[in-house]
């Protein structure tokens, strides 16, 4: 939300080496959302301008698109055109990557017929561009799933298989899974001396990691390297 290009543009590039090198994109927008809701509109819409930067870094797999393209629809009406603007741009870029079952789903939220013609002609144009996202398919959305790149359809589990993605997910959601992993372990043996670890012992164990406060690129870095130390 600063009022310099340069310092947004620093903001969003070390939020993607974040989701790039230490957390995976979704455990980092599940803290970002209120970023759509913020009274600063720059901050609205640089929100939006970073959901496309992730989609085109990440892909759309590693996002639960479902959670966030209510927030999107809510700013379609915001009163600041710079940000209804981007909020329309990461529809299209969410249509790109998913497919038709984007422009399904907008039209069961209500939204004024008026504003919808305008996002599905924009549909079109990225259609009939040749720009979609090779694995976007029709058919891999014919059951009755939400949009959502995190978790294919019915469908799509059968005739097509997302790529595995080539990023390190070290850090933050990875360190807790590691670190529950080891805890939970010891909390199983102790009570049933083998099988799963009961849903308490792994929140407890899940929650039970230090805190890493980033400031800077160089924090990041030395974050990171204690991680693969």
């Amino acid at each position: 939300g600063d009022a310099k290009d340069s310092v947004r543009e620093q903001d969003q590039t070390l939020l993607l080496k974040i989701m790039d090198q230490a957390a995976n994109p979704q455990y980092v927008w599940d803290r970002m959302l209120g970023g759509f809701k913020h009274k600063n509109f720059r901050t609205r819409e640089g929100t939006c301008l970073c959901l496309v930067a992730t989609l085109n870094a990440s892909g759309a797999h590693t996002l639960t698109l479902s959670k966030i393209v209510p927030h999107i629809c809510n700013l379609l009406g915001d009163p600041n055109s710079q940000v209804r603007d981007a909020a329309i741009n990461s529809l299209v870029e969410i249509y790109r990557h998913v497919g038709e079952r984007v422009r399904a789903d907008l039209s069961k939220k209500g939204l004024p017929q008026s504003r919808l013609n305008v996002i599905f002609t924009k549909f079109d144009e990225v259609q009939k561009s040749g720009n979609m996202i090779q694995s976007a398919n029709d058919k891999n959305f014919d059951d009755e799933d939400s949009v959502d790149g995190n978790r294919p359809s019915s469908a799509s589990s059968t005739s097509s298989k997302a790529p595995p993605s080539s990023r390190r997910n070290v850090g933050m959601g990875t360190t807790r899974r590691l670190g529950s992993s080891t805890l939970g372990s010891k909390s199983s043996a102790a009570k049933e001396g083998a099988g799963a670890v009961d849903e308490e012992d792994f929140i407890k164990a899940f929650d039970d990691v230090p805190v890493v406060q980033i400031y800077s690129s160089r924090d990041l870095e030395e974050s990171i390297n204690k991680i693969r130390e």
